[in-house]
């Protein structure tokens, strides 16, 4: 999707895009995509990082099951790269 963000990106439906969609809305409204963090439970920081860009979560393991509580995506900065 960060691509048809760009400048003169010809935006086609078809397919592969219609399935992508309807699973989209499927995973949207069938189980909670972010949980409330709980207090006692430990928390677990998955990241991937490639020199177009990183990405990273953050989950909490709760009886049995692992809650994404935060989430983030990142495209290169093209125009001037980030100090932390």
């Amino acid at each position: 999707m960060t691509k048809l963000t760009q400048k003169k990106v010809m935006f086609d439906w078809g397919d592969k895009q219609e399935a992508a969609f309807q699973l989209l809305k499927q995973k949207l409204c069938s189980a909670p995509i972010l949980a409330l963090p709980e207090g006692g439970e430990d928390f677990v920081a998955y990241c991937d990082a490639l020199y177009k860009g990183l990405g990273a979560v953050l989950m909490q393991r709760e009886k049995g099951k692992a809650n994404v509580v935060a989430d983030a995506l990142s495209r290169k900065e093209q125009i001037k790269p980030l100090r932390v």
